[in-house]
Protein backbone atom coordinates (compact mmCIF):
# COMPACT_ATOMS: atom_id res chain seq x y z
CA UNK A 1 0.00 0.00 0.00
CA UNK A 2 2.83 2.34 0.89
CA UNK A 3 4.59 1.63 -2.43
CA UNK A 4 1.38 2.41 -4.32
CA UNK A 5 1.03 5.71 -2.46
CA UNK A 6 4.65 6.69 -3.22
CA UNK A 7 4.23 5.74 -6.89
CA UNK A 8 1.01 7.79 -7.18
CA UNK A 9 2.69 10.76 -5.53
CA UNK A 10 5.65 10.48 -7.91
CA UNK A 11 3.36 10.43 -10.94
CA UNK A 12 1.52 13.54 -9.72
CA UNK A 13 4.80 15.40 -9.15
CA UNK A 14 6.13 14.44 -12.59
CA UNK A 15 2.90 15.46 -14.34
CA UNK A 16 2.82 18.77 -12.47
CA UNK A 17 6.43 19.50 -13.39
CA UNK A 18 5.75 18.61 -17.05
CA UNK A 19 2.75 20.96 -17.27
CA UNK A 20 4.65 23.78 -15.53
CA UNK A 21 7.65 23.39 -17.87
CA UNK A 22 5.37 23.52 -20.92
CA UNK A 23 3.60 26.59 -19.55
CA UNK A 24 6.92 28.39 -19.03
CA UNK A 25 8.08 27.32 -22.48
CA UNK A 26 4.96 28.67 -24.20
CA UNK A 27 5.12 31.86 -22.14
CA UNK A 28 8.67 32.45 -23.44
CA UNK A 29 7.37 32.21 -26.99
CA UNK A 30 4.58 34.68 -26.25
CA UNK A 31 7.06 37.08 -24.66
CA UNK A 32 9.28 36.95 -27.76
CA UNK A 33 6.17 37.66 -29.87
CA UNK A 34 5.21 40.68 -27.74
CA UNK A 35 8.73 42.06 -28.05
CA UNK A 36 8.58 41.83 -31.84
CA UNK A 37 11.21 39.10 -32.14
CA UNK A 38 9.08 37.13 -34.60
CA UNK A 39 11.81 34.77 -35.78
CA UNK A 40 12.54 33.71 -32.20
CA UNK A 41 8.82 33.47 -31.44
CA UNK A 42 8.31 31.17 -34.42
CA UNK A 43 11.23 29.00 -33.33
CA UNK A 44 9.83 28.62 -29.82
CA UNK A 45 6.22 28.13 -30.88
CA UNK A 46 7.13 25.48 -33.45
CA UNK A 47 9.18 23.51 -30.93
CA UNK A 48 6.36 23.46 -28.37
CA UNK A 49 3.78 21.23 -30.10
CA UNK A 50 6.42 18.79 -31.33
CA UNK A 51 7.66 18.39 -27.76
CA UNK A 52 4.22 18.03 -26.14
CA UNK A 53 2.25 16.24 -28.88
CA UNK A 54 -0.77 18.05 -27.49
CA UNK A 55 -0.74 21.39 -29.30
CA UNK A 56 -1.10 24.74 -27.60
CA UNK A 57 -3.19 25.41 -24.53
CA UNK A 58 -5.25 28.21 -26.09
CA UNK A 59 -6.13 29.55 -29.52
CA UNK A 60 -4.08 32.69 -28.72
CA UNK A 61 -0.81 30.84 -29.23
CA UNK A 62 -1.87 29.59 -32.67
CA UNK A 63 -3.07 33.09 -33.55
CA UNK A 64 0.20 34.68 -32.39
CA UNK A 65 2.18 32.11 -34.38
CA UNK A 66 0.09 32.96 -37.44
CA UNK A 67 0.74 36.65 -36.84
CA UNK A 68 4.47 36.01 -36.50
CA UNK A 69 4.53 34.14 -39.81
CA UNK A 70 2.59 37.00 -41.41
CA UNK A 71 5.24 39.43 -40.22
CA UNK A 72 7.97 37.45 -41.99
CA UNK A 73 5.85 36.98 -45.14
CA UNK A 74 5.19 33.24 -44.84
CA UNK A 75 1.52 33.19 -45.85
CA UNK A 76 1.22 29.42 -45.92
CA UNK A 77 2.26 28.92 -42.32
CA UNK A 78 0.29 32.02 -41.33
CA UNK A 79 -3.07 30.81 -42.63
CA UNK A 80 -2.33 27.28 -41.35
CA UNK A 81 -2.09 28.55 -37.79
CA UNK A 82 -5.03 30.92 -38.19
CA UNK A 83 -7.14 27.90 -39.16
CA UNK A 84 -5.85 25.96 -36.16
CA UNK A 85 -6.79 28.88 -33.93
CA UNK A 86 -10.22 28.98 -35.56
CA UNK A 87 -10.85 25.35 -34.61
CA UNK A 88 -10.55 26.38 -30.95
CA UNK A 89 -12.32 29.73 -31.27
CA UNK A 90 -14.64 29.52 -34.30
CA UNK A 91 -16.43 32.80 -33.55
CA UNK A 92 -13.37 34.99 -33.02
CA UNK A 93 -13.65 37.98 -35.37
CA UNK A 94 -9.90 38.71 -35.43
CA UNK A 95 -9.07 35.19 -36.64
CA UNK A 96 -11.76 35.28 -39.31
CA UNK A 97 -10.53 38.69 -40.47
CA UNK A 98 -6.90 37.54 -40.71
CA UNK A 99 -7.87 34.47 -42.75
CA UNK A 100 -9.83 36.70 -45.13
CA UNK A 101 -6.84 39.06 -45.41
CA UNK A 102 -4.40 36.29 -46.34
CA UNK A 103 -6.88 34.88 -48.86
CA UNK A 104 -7.14 38.30 -50.48
CA UNK A 105 -3.41 38.87 -50.88
CA UNK A 106 -2.44 35.37 -52.03
CA UNK A 107 -1.48 35.19 -55.73
CA UNK A 108 -3.89 32.28 -56.41
CA UNK A 109 -6.83 34.01 -54.75
CA UNK A 110 -9.58 32.05 -53.01
CA UNK A 111 -12.75 30.31 -54.17
CA UNK A 112 -15.45 28.97 -51.82
CA UNK A 113 -15.91 25.21 -51.64
CA UNK A 114 -18.65 23.81 -53.87
CA UNK A 115 -18.90 20.21 -52.63
CA UNK A 116 -22.17 19.25 -50.95
CA UNK A 117 -20.50 17.92 -47.80
CA UNK A 118 -18.23 20.94 -47.59
CA UNK A 119 -21.18 23.31 -47.98
CA UNK A 120 -23.07 21.46 -45.24
CA UNK A 121 -19.94 21.71 -43.11
CA UNK A 122 -19.77 25.46 -43.73
CA UNK A 123 -23.14 25.80 -41.99
CA UNK A 124 -21.53 24.52 -38.78
CA UNK A 125 -18.38 26.66 -38.82
CA UNK A 126 -19.92 28.91 -36.17
CA UNK A 127 -19.41 26.07 -33.68
CA UNK A 128 -16.44 23.99 -32.58
CA UNK A 129 -16.69 20.26 -33.22
CA UNK A 130 -17.12 19.44 -29.55
CA UNK A 131 -19.94 21.99 -29.32
CA UNK A 132 -21.79 20.32 -32.20
CA UNK A 133 -21.39 16.91 -30.57
CA UNK A 134 -22.61 18.30 -27.24
CA UNK A 135 -25.68 20.00 -28.75
CA UNK A 136 -26.52 16.88 -30.78
CA UNK A 137 -26.35 14.74 -27.64
CA UNK A 138 -28.58 17.16 -25.69
CA UNK A 139 -31.18 17.41 -28.46
CA UNK A 140 -31.13 13.62 -28.95
CA UNK A 141 -31.71 13.08 -25.22
CA UNK A 142 -34.56 15.60 -25.10
CA UNK A 143 -36.22 13.98 -28.11
CA UNK A 144 -36.08 10.54 -26.50
CA UNK A 145 -37.43 11.90 -23.21
CA UNK A 146 -40.33 13.72 -24.88
CA UNK A 147 -41.00 10.70 -27.11
CA UNK A 148 -41.21 8.45 -24.05
CA UNK A 149 -43.64 10.85 -22.35
CA UNK A 150 -45.76 10.90 -25.52
CA UNK A 151 -45.77 7.09 -25.69
CA UNK A 152 -46.99 6.90 -22.08
CA UNK A 153 -49.55 9.66 -22.48
CA UNK A 154 -50.23 10.51 -26.15
CA UNK A 155 -51.86 13.86 -26.93
CA UNK A 156 -52.10 15.98 -30.07
CA UNK A 157 -49.96 18.71 -28.55
CA UNK A 158 -47.22 16.27 -27.63
CA UNK A 159 -47.41 14.70 -31.09
CA UNK A 160 -46.60 18.03 -32.73
CA UNK A 161 -43.75 18.56 -30.26
CA UNK A 162 -42.31 15.11 -30.97
CA UNK A 163 -42.48 15.66 -34.74
CA UNK A 164 -40.73 19.02 -34.39
CA UNK A 165 -38.02 17.56 -32.17
CA UNK A 166 -37.47 14.65 -34.56
CA UNK A 167 -36.99 17.12 -37.42
CA UNK A 168 -34.53 19.23 -35.40
CA UNK A 169 -32.64 16.13 -34.19
CA UNK A 170 -32.35 14.75 -37.72
CA UNK A 171 -31.02 18.06 -39.04
CA UNK A 172 -28.55 18.33 -36.15
CA UNK A 173 -27.31 14.78 -36.69
CA UNK A 174 -26.82 15.40 -40.42
CA UNK A 175 -24.79 18.53 -39.70
CA UNK A 176 -22.71 16.85 -37.00
CA UNK A 177 -22.01 13.66 -38.96
CA UNK A 178 -21.11 15.67 -42.08
CA UNK A 179 -18.67 17.77 -40.07
CA UNK A 180 -17.06 14.71 -38.48
CA UNK A 181 -16.84 12.93 -41.84
CA UNK A 182 -15.13 15.90 -43.50
CA UNK A 183 -12.63 16.27 -40.67
CA UNK A 184 -11.81 12.54 -40.74
CA UNK A 185 -11.85 11.73 -44.46
CA UNK A 186 -11.47 15.09 -46.24
CA UNK A 187 -9.31 17.11 -43.84
CA UNK A 188 -8.35 20.65 -44.69
CA UNK A 189 -4.67 21.17 -45.53
CA UNK A 190 -2.55 24.15 -46.48
CA UNK A 191 0.21 24.36 -49.07
CA UNK A 192 3.26 25.35 -47.03
CA UNK A 193 5.88 25.36 -49.80
CA UNK A 194 6.48 28.45 -51.93
CA UNK A 195 5.11 26.75 -55.05
CA UNK A 196 4.20 23.16 -55.91
CA UNK A 197 3.23 21.25 -59.03
CA UNK A 198 0.06 19.19 -58.89
CA UNK A 199 0.53 15.95 -60.84
CA UNK A 200 -1.94 13.65 -62.57
CA UNK A 201 -0.83 10.67 -60.48
CA UNK A 202 1.14 9.59 -57.44
CA UNK A 203 4.66 9.71 -58.85
CA UNK A 204 7.16 11.83 -60.73
CA UNK A 205 6.40 9.92 -63.93
CA UNK A 206 3.01 11.65 -64.16
CA UNK A 207 2.61 15.00 -65.87
CA UNK A 208 1.97 18.30 -64.05
CA UNK A 209 -1.54 19.70 -64.47
CA UNK A 210 -1.34 22.99 -62.61
CA UNK A 211 0.61 24.68 -59.82
CA UNK A 212 -0.32 26.08 -56.43
CA UNK A 213 1.41 28.74 -54.35
CA UNK A 214 1.86 28.86 -50.60
CA UNK A 215 -1.30 29.32 -48.58
CA UNK A 216 -3.59 27.44 -50.96
CA UNK A 217 -6.36 25.64 -49.08
CA UNK A 218 -7.03 22.07 -50.22
CA UNK A 219 -8.71 18.88 -49.04
CA UNK A 220 -6.80 15.62 -48.64
CA UNK A 221 -8.95 12.90 -50.22
CA UNK A 222 -6.46 10.01 -50.53
CA UNK A 223 -2.92 8.98 -49.60
CA UNK A 224 -0.38 6.75 -51.31
CA UNK A 225 2.97 6.54 -49.56
CA UNK A 226 4.67 9.92 -49.77
CA UNK A 227 1.91 11.24 -52.03
CA UNK A 228 -1.45 12.78 -51.25
CA UNK A 229 -4.40 13.31 -53.55
CA UNK A 230 -5.88 16.76 -53.04
CA UNK A 231 -9.13 18.39 -54.05
CA UNK A 232 -9.51 22.12 -54.64
CA UNK A 233 -12.65 24.17 -53.95
CA UNK A 234 -13.30 24.48 -57.70
CA UNK A 235 -13.34 20.68 -58.11
CA UNK A 236 -9.83 20.17 -59.55
CA UNK A 237 -7.92 17.20 -58.18
CA UNK A 238 -4.35 15.97 -58.38
CA UNK A 239 -1.41 14.49 -56.51
CA UNK A 240 1.32 16.25 -54.53
CA UNK A 241 4.11 15.19 -52.22
CA UNK A 242 2.62 14.95 -48.77
CA UNK A 243 5.44 16.98 -47.21
CA UNK A 244 4.49 20.04 -49.30
CA UNK A 245 1.16 20.40 -47.50
CA UNK A 246 0.25 20.46 -43.82
CA UNK A 247 -3.07 19.30 -42.40
CA UNK A 248 -4.89 21.77 -40.19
Amino acid sequence: MRRLYILSLLIVVLCTSWVQSETVYEDEAEEAYRQGDFVRAIELYEQFPSDSNQGFRTYTSYFNLGQAYSQVGNWGRAILNYHRALLLAPRDADIIDRIATVRAIRPDGYAPETGILEQIGQVTTFFATWELEFFAMIIWSITWWVGLRFWLNPTKRKRLLVVGLIFITTAMLILTVSRLYIEAYRPLAIVTEAKIEVLSGAGLDYFPMFSLSTGAEVRIVARNGIWAKISLPDGREGWVRINTITAV
